[in-house]
């Protein structure tokens, strides 16, 4: 059951029309074919036939943003990444994590299986416009190899692009965004980006995303992006809570829908729930930017990929039907194409 309070504060109309419209984009990453994502300029299809990992860098213009956008899973190959628990580290081009200050802090899986020695562990790719530094970061374990692996087949694809469109529009910001295993996908693309252009604003949006680190790439999350990390969790969708803290994942603070009938505490912060339907900013409320707070998803059991995450008409069909997710946030099936 959920904790329901009296006391609530929605959130400003323009917050609320930002999570609509950059879903639409997350939505969008599932259409084969997306000539105009959210009608807006296609800079690329993204594409990894190994991983077959999917989705597109577009160009607003208006608002001066380059976007990324990362399809969820749709395919066995992706529901096999999906149940990948193991924690791995971080290691992707030009990022450079927080060091040795975090030594005492390793994921519960170093913590009782090894003592982790930690090493630095560099080389150099370079192409014939830019050069990589690939590191191993000696925070440990951290990330999920699910979203991990997945970012990392297409990384380099990403920045080309990206470096490619800021040198060609100087004073565009970047925004990352995926629905699912894409939304797990955007937060390690906003992290390498965020590393990779230091003097750009960098914001990424997840919606039904799984928990993708431990406590330490949490905080390292939170710590980074602040505000600017926006994660939504419908309150009937299982996945975000499938994998447990119990093996050491812990969420990035986020915003968290409900189903009609539950309520939420307000607190400051960058996590949200949708407490009541229609969606809208007046039914949308912040929770704890820590990322677990007990009155949000965290307090509710995951019942693991739910019908609410998928439309099979029968649980058991659901790795034969996985591609169809069609959660429903803000009232938009999660597959919908915006491509005109």
């Amino acid at each position: 059951m959920f904790n329901v309070h009296t006391s609530y504060s929605s959130i400003v109309l323009e917050s609320y029309e930002d999570l609509v419209h950059y879903f639409k984009y997350a939505s969008s990453a599932y259409s084969l074919i997306c000539p105009r994502p959210n009608g807006k300029h296609l800079v690329m299809t993204l594409s990894n036939p190994l991983t077959d990992i999917q989705g597109f860098v577009a160009r607003d213009d208006q608002r001066q943003e380059i976007i990324v956008s990362l399809r969820g899973s749709v395919s066995l190959t992706d529901i096999l990444l999906d149940i990948q628990v193991a924690l791995v580290p971080f290691i992707a081009p030009g990022v450079k994590l927080p060091g040795t200050r975090f030594a005492s802090l390793l994921s519960i899986q170093n913590q009782h299986i090894v003592r982790h020695i930690f090493t630095c562990c560099r080389k150099c790719r370079s192409t014939r416009r830019l050069s990589f530094r690939v590191r191993k970061t000696p925070i440990g374990r951290c990330c999920s190899i699910l979203s991990f692996s997945s970012w990392e087949s297409i990384a380099f694809q990403v920045l080309l692009v990206v470096e490619k469109q800021i040198e060609e529009h100087p004073g565009y910001t970047i925004v990352t965004t995926g629905h699912s295993l894409g939304g797990a996908m955007a937060l390690f693309a906003a992290v390498n980006l965020q590393q990779k252009f230091k003097d750009i604003p960098v914001r990424t949006y997840s919606y039904g995303s799984p928990r993708s680190g431990n406590k330490i790439f949490a905080d390292y999350v939170n710590a980074t992006f602040g505000e600017n990390a926006h994660r939504v969790v419908h309150g009937d969708d299982g996945v975000p809570t499938m994998i447990p803290r119990l093996l050491g994942y812990h969420h990035h603070g986020k915003y968290f829908l409900t189903s009609p009938f539950h309520k939420v505490h307000r607190r400051t912060g960058i996590e949200y729930w949708q407490y009541t339907h229609p969606a809208s900013g007046d039914t949308t409320a912040k929770c704890d930017p820590e990322g677990e707070d007990p009155c949000c998803s965290a307090s509710v059991p995951s019942q693991g990929v739910t019908l609410a995450h998928t439309n099979v008409s029968d649980v058991n069909d659901v790795f034969i039907e996985f591609p169809a997710q069609s959660t429903k946030y803000f009232g938009i099936m999660a597959t919908t194409p915006f491509c005109l």
